[in-house]
């Protein structure tokens, strides 16, 4: 009597961290598509700084930082902002591809979102004001296709992720039985 009322709470146990896991792994998905928008409307305010308001870049980075409504974008920039204004003689690319290096493990991104971030890093802090914006714009865009292409498949994502799982777990109850 007590083999079975354990084999049960085991099952029930397997259950509920499966669908659990399912429902973790769908969060991580809908945040990714957050931390694109977020990273988004953090270019266009550093794109408008560098382009109106001619701030330094730390202090471009810093305000990019303050409106930022991710936390884990807004500490990457905030840090990035802080390394820049500390850094003699490296270059900003480098103190980007360091933060980001940094950062990406708290990030919900994809390898190629981050590799994306990486490319951008890149081009900063040599080029012109112009140049610069010209840069940041295109990274926008790149940001724009990857979240349409998110939007449209977080959906079945976030239901594979769950179905999955539910499916892993009575496969696992299956056994135990």
């Amino acid at each position: 009597m007590i083999h079975i009322f354990l084999k049960i709470c085991g099952m029930a146990l397997v259950m509920a961290s499966a669908v659990l896991t399912g429902r973790q792994i769908a969060c991580g998905y809908r945040k990714r598509l957050l931390e694109l928008d977020a990273l988004r409307r953090c270019m266009m305010i550093l794109n408008n700084e560098i382009a109106y308001s001619s701030s330094a870049l730390a202090e471009c980075f810093e305000a990019a930082s303050a409106r930022c409504i991710d936390k884990e974008i807004s500490e990457m920039f905030a840090d990035m902002s802080r390394l820049v204004s500390q850094a003699q003689g490296e270059r900003a690319s480098d103190i980007w591809d360091s933060c980001v290096n940094r950062h990406e493990g708290s990030l919900h991104l994809t390898d190629t979102d981050i590799a994306e971030l990486y490319n951008f890093g890149k081009s900063l802090g040599y080029l012109n004001a112009q140049m610069q914006t010209d840069s940041i714009r295109l990274y926008m865009s790149v940001l724009e296709t990857q979240i349409s292409d998110a939007a449209a498949h977080v959906d079945n994502q976030c239901r594979a992720a769950k179905t999955l799982s539910i499916a892993c777990g009575a496969f696992v109850c299956i056994i135990l039985i």
